[in-house]
């Protein structure tokens, strides 16, 4: 139970319920709280418990303004969430647009305080009167500009307080205020980490399920809320190096080019994950790639080909598809190329591939290209991934291609 002290009586609010972690974060009063946490921790719940106790809190009153603040108003529905159904519980309280959160969501409580919302992908819009309180959830896929040019300003008029909520995205201005709240001499700031398992309300299974499943570095990052360098990706590439012998069907991944870049086709067993052959060619017509193609499939005996379809990928796809291949059309864009690399991360991370590539020549390509491929972060703190410049990725394109096309579990045909 919360108690909040208004001008003429106290009300009690009921909160969810709080661990140890939450109960210590919200004791700080250190004018900056930093907040990393992992996924499923609770760190809205908190963040949201914080900022309406600045609103309601001795002192609060009309020109009290506290604001929650997120990358989007999509993301700003977590803690709107927990605000309504906290501000539910106060008599004299009212919610405009309850449900879905907008520029228009305010929460007017009895003492006079409001509590809105605000958006950071445009930061000038955060610009304005000052702020008692601001919450800023996932704080690291926020604009460095919205909390130093608009945020941070606004607080000065009333020495407001502010708590920086995240999951961690690499090294950035976040990590920055978070190294300063673990400064002992700066008395401004104080900052807290906790993984996902420090959350006694979390099935460890989750958080086991999620180990088995993820790249090490996304699960590290995600769950163990660890700041993350960029760097290379692939791990275990030596231990993966080894002869499997095939045992089921066959699915090939394509990554088309023309001129500069390789068109390349590897072809993966779906029961063991071993890769069995890497196809490389450049220079040639699109209807001699498919030739090509056509006759790989032939020799490893494919039962689908999934194949990128963007970019020079859409002739030889169509191409393909007249002569009779088994093709399925894979779409490369800025949220599906992440997931099948992250895919591809995961079953060298857990050993579940094997480079089982007869040709030496072919297997040192493959093998340099994934050991050159590197991760480096945008501006909203995802994952990119490319070869160094100078270098090609089309091996690491295809083979994550393939992967995809081996945990969709390719399609029975019948080999021409």
């Amino acid at each position: 139970m919360v108690t909040t002290a208004t001008a003429s009586r106290t009300i009690a609010i009921q909160p969810p319920p709080l661990h140890d972690g939450q109960r210590q974060v919200l004791s700080s009063s250190a004018r900056f709280i930093v907040l990393i946490t992992g996924r499923r921790w609770g760190k809205s719940k908190a963040g949201a418990l914080w900022l309406l106790d600045g609103a309601m809190g001795p002192g609060a009153g009309p020109g009290t303004v506290c604001q929650w603040v997120a990358p989007t108003y999509a993301i700003c529905k977590f803690g709107w969430r927990e605000l309504v159904r906290l501000g539910q519980q106060i008599p004299g309280a009212t919610i405009l647009s309850p449900r879905r959160p907008t520029v228009d969501s305010l929460l007017m409580l009895p003492n006079g305080a409001e509590v809105c919302l605000g958006s950071a992908d445009h930061p000038d819009s955060l610009r304005g009167e000052g702020l008692t309180r601001v919450g800023v959830d996932e704080a690291a896929m926020v604009p460095q500009a919205a909390w130093t040019e608009a945020l941070y300003p606004a607080l000065g008029d009333h020495a407001g307080r502010a708590m920086l909520i995240s999951t961690p995205k690499g090294p950035n201005w976040l990590q920055k205020r978070y190294l300063r709240g673990q400064d002992p001499t700066d008395p401004e700031y104080q900052s807290f980490r906790f993984p996902s398992d420090s959350n006694p309300y979390l099935n460890p299974a989750v958080i086991e399920a999620a180990r088995g499943e993820l790249p090490d570095m996304v699960f590290r990052q995600e769950y163990l809320a660890e700041f993350i360098a960029d760097g290379a990706v692939f791990r275990n590439i030596e231990a993966c190096t080894r002869v499997v012998e095939p045992t089921g069907s066959i699915v090939v991944g394509v990554d088309w080019a023309q001129s500069d870049d390789f068109s390349v086709f590897t072809a993966v067993d779906i029961a063991t994950g071993a890769v069995i052959e890497v196809e490389r060619i450049n220079q040639l017509s699109y209807s001699i790639q498919v030739d090509r193609l056509k006759q790989f499939c032939n020799r490893v005996g494919a039962i689908m080909v999934l194949a990128e379809d963007n970019g020079p990928g859409a002739a030889p796809c169509d191409y393909a598809a007249e002569a009779g291949l088994p093709l399925q059309r894979f779409t490369t864009t800025a949220s599906s190329k992440p997931e099948i690399i992250g895919n591809l991360i995961a079953a060298f991370d857990h050993q579940k591939i094997a480079l089982s590539i007869p040709d030496e020549h072919l297997l040192e390509v493959v093998t340099t290209e994934l050991q050159a491929f590197t991760m480096t972060r945008g501006a909203t703190g995802s994952f990119r991934y490319s070869a160094p410049d100078g270098m090609h990725d089309d091996c690491v394109m295809s083979l994550a291609i393939a992967w995809e096309a081996k945990r969709r579990g390719g399609m029975v045909w019948e080999v021409f």
